[in-house]
């Protein structure tokens, strides 16, 4: 899958971890033997990059640029990966890159451009909040925040607390950026080694700072995708169009599909299952008592789906009037069997 970066530095570090028994796979004299005959059309790409030093020499060369993205994108996708951690990770990473760049050891690496598209990359990535969160470590104080980062810092702060907290808070934030006066002393407990950044705000929260309670929030926010990652995993939800052709207008045509689907079996239910007691007064709806056209409002509001303006229901029960594909896909007839037991065709796209 395109976006799953762990799989592609797996990869990319499977083929080097293989380049010594590939080499010898290479000399096999069977394998010259298929070589000479021509039989296998690919095996002179392959065994051309294999016995290609400056291949290896390539390879070597990625990893070692993205290795650092990696270890930080696992970092991040850990449990108790809070919002704080964001800023110091994407400052590592570009770390690592000039130290790699200072040692002239990948002379054909454009720095200059990756730390343009790591520039790019990062602007896009975060916010005002994950500047905070870094402002707000115990371990950032004694260097100087430049004045950008500084201004993304109090536009947070105004955006996130009462105008009346405003002040006070940036009081607070002043002193404890310059350790002076009261909690926010040199050597206090809020700068100890030995707390979190949410343990250490947690104790300065219990004495009434308004900053600290903030600074609790914000460390208190987990920034990893490990929940949705969890939840597309459970459903097998990792579509993609090169798998099952899910474009934009077949997705509509499946929730299209799905949703008469549950109407029909519903509407079906309620008829062999009818109330037993009705109270006429009641101002509450019961699902047995809902029309076609009430289980289509409600499907469209539960799912927030709507189907694609080349969609046109006449009906729930009976007939589909999908438009034959546009763009030459095959179209099938299916038949529906309606509630008076008739049969009714409608067509509808192939979606396979």
């Amino acid at each position: 899958v395109i976006t799953r970066w762990g799989s592609q530095f797996n990869a990319l570090q499977s083929v080097l971890r293989c380049k010594e028994p590939l080499q010898a796979y290479a000399r096999r004299p069977d394998v010259r033997a298929e070589l000479a005959s021509g039989s296998l059309e690919l095996l002179p790409k392959v065994l051309e990059s294999v016995n290609n030093p400056h291949f290896w020499i390539r390879l070597e060369t990625v990893l070692a640029i993205i290795k650092p993205v990696n270890s930080r994108q696992r970092a991040s996708e850990a449990d108790r990966a809070h919002i704080g951690h964001v800023i110091p990770r994407w400052l590592e990473i570009k770390a690592e890159w000039k130290a790699l760049d200072e040692s002239q050891q990948h002379q054909d690496v454009n720095f200059s451009e990756l730390y343009s598209v790591w520039l790019n990359r990062m602007d896009k990535q975060t916010y005002d909040i994950h500047y905070a969160g870094f402002a707000l470590r115990p371990d950032t104080v004694g260097t100087k925040l430049e004045e950008q980062l500084m201004m993304k810092v109090l536009q947070f702060f105004k955006s996130a607390v009462n105008p009346a907290d405003y002040i006070n808070i940036v009081r607070e934030f002043n002193h404890f950026r310059a350790q002076s006066g009261g909690r926010f002393a040199a050597g206090g407990l809020v700068y100890s080694k030995e707390w979190t950044p949410l343990d250490a705000w947690m104790l300065l929260d219990n004495q009434g700072s308004k900053l600290a309670a903030l600074a609790v929030r914000i460390f208190g926010t987990i920034a990893n995708s490990v929940p949705s990652e969890r939840s597309f995993s459970a459903v097998n939800f990792l579509h993609s169009k090169a798998r099952n052709r899910l474009t934009p207008a077949n997705a509509d045509k499946l929730a299209f599909i799905y949703m008469n689907e549950r109407v029909l079996e519903r509407i079906t239910q309620s008829q062999n299952q009818p109330l037993d007691h009705r109270n006429d007064h009641s101002t509450v709806v019961s699902w047995e008592d809902l029309t076609e056209d009430g289980w289509l409002t409600l499907e469209d509001t539960y799912m927030e789906i709507h189907c694609a303006s080349n969609l046109e229901v006449d009906a729930v029960v009976g007939e589909f009037t999908h438009q034959p594909a546009s763009d030459g896909e095959e179209t099938v007839v299916d038949t529906l069997e309606v509630q008076d037991g008739s049969e009714s065709e409608g067509a509808g796209e192939k979606l396979t």
